[in-house]
């Protein structure tokens, strides 16, 4: 593990490499000439994310050349220190990207046999950068930030997005946002899990759940939320790693009988 020195200087380059990868998307924005599907209609590539990821490794690689990297376009870039391994998406939220629905982010993770230790995010398309390392506290802009003091699920607002490349968590989520849109002020979802954690560290809203994610769409955020005082786990509700499938974050209010409930809705 690293000292708190050594994490502030991590959560630097991060930072760094996140703002490099921040600056291709801003050049790319309204400009795409090349898109493409991966798995699904909807699963998208363009040059941004390619260009933005190849930026943000090499500027990790340079300060800490014996980490591993695992990168969303690139895969897995064995290091001699295994222990250590920065996960990245240059482009979470490529289908807002290429439609120019404002909402799309750059996340950058740095894990501990396999558990997240620091996240950055950047939001380039308002100029937000938020970040946090264990121990440290979460901020955005230099600013610390925390959940919101939301105390009943009758006031929350909750945020989700759909597997669609699973059909049958494609159902649950289904199932489950039916059942969640009879408590609180409403449900959202915006189409970036990495920006809807964001949001929840800030105090923007106060649910989050997705089922069929990848590390690179969680690992930054659930440090964020826990440094700015909230709670992450897993649909099963176990600490989040780098092997878990799903993501469930809250203020840490409600936690335990929010998934409870989730978890009934497909039983």
């Amino acid at each position: 593990m690293l000292s708190q020195s050594e994490l502030r200087e991590a959560l630097d380059v991060a930072s760094l490499a996140a703002s490099e990868a921040a600056d291709v998307l801003r050049k790319y924005w309204k400009q795409l000439s090349s898109v493409s599907s991966k798995t699904y209609p909807g699963d998208l590539v363009s040059e941004a994310d390619k260009e933005a990821e190849e930026v943000a490794i090499a500027c990790l690689h340079r300060h800490f050349p014996t980490y591993a990297i695992l990168a969303e376009e690139s895969g897995l870039r064995e290091g001699k220190d295994h222990d250590f391994q920065w996960v990245i998406d240059p482009l979470d939220g490529t289908c807002n990207y290429v439609h120019s629905f404002p909402i799309y982010a750059c996340s950058i993770a740095l894990c501990y046999k396999r558990k997240p230790i620091l996240g950055v995010i950047e939001d380039p398309q308002h100029d937000r950068i938020f970040y946090a390392a264990k121990g440290l506290g979460a901020r955005c802009n230099g600013s610390l930030i925390q959940v919101s003091k939301a105390k009943n699920l009758s006031d929350a607002l909750l945020l989700t997005g759909f597997a669609r490349n699973h059909p049958e968590q494609m159902e649950y989520s289904c199932v489950e946002s039916s059942k969640m849109l009879q408590v609180g002020h409403g449900i959202r979802h915006i189409g970036s899990a990495v920006m809807s954690l964001a949001y929840i560290a800030n105090g923007m809203a106060d649910v989050f759940w997705h089922r069929g994610l990848q590390p690179w769409d969680f690992a930054a955020g659930a440090v964020i939320i826990e440094e700015a005082g909230g709670r992450v786990s897993d649909l099963d509700g176990k600490d989040i790693t780098l092997d878990s499938l799903s993501v469930f974050a809250t203020n840490g209010c409600f936690h335990e009988s929010v998934l409870e409930t989730i978890r009934h809705c497909c039983c």
